[in-house]
């Protein structure tokens, strides 16, 4: 459901997430579909950030078991966040994804897709990120 990264990757990478945050911010990790766990350095809390349409979602957690534990207690968010129903089957018709691959729907619904399990193929997390959250 998600992808650790072995090396935190800070939002200073990515011109608008940058702008967005003024705190010094890292991607610890991202789901199977492109939206990111984000770690504050300083203070060490958690959010989540839906990409596309980007929105933050501060969580009560310090740590990523304790994000897991949060979602494990809401099953509704889980499934929400995490698109438990459809990992199975994009598992079996793409394949598991390798380290910074995800799950993108082709057309993407902001440009008419649909969503579809027909529709996903797997892309690249770091351009999927830039390219819905530019200007």
């Amino acid at each position: 459901m998600i992808i650790v990264l072995k090396v935190p990757k800070s939002l200073k990478d990515f011109d608008t997430l940058s702008k967005t945050f003024p705190r010094d911010i890292n991607i610890i990790a991202h789901t199977y579909f492109g939206d990111l766990i984000l770690q504050d350095k300083d203070t060490d809390e958690i959010a989540l950030a839906y990409i596309c349409p980007f929105e933050l979602v501060p969580l009560e957690a310090k740590s990523l078991e304790s994000v897991l534990e949060i979602f494990e207690e809401n099953k509704e968010a889980k499934k929400e966040f995490f698109k438990t129903e459809k990992l199975p089957k994009l598992e079996n018709k793409l394949g598991k994804l390798q380290e910074g691959e995800i799950y993108i729907p082709y057309p993407h619904p902001t440009w008419g897709g649909d969503e579809s399990i027909d529709s996903y193929k797997k892309g690249e997390i770091w351009t999927f990120v830039e390219l819905f959250t530019e200007n």
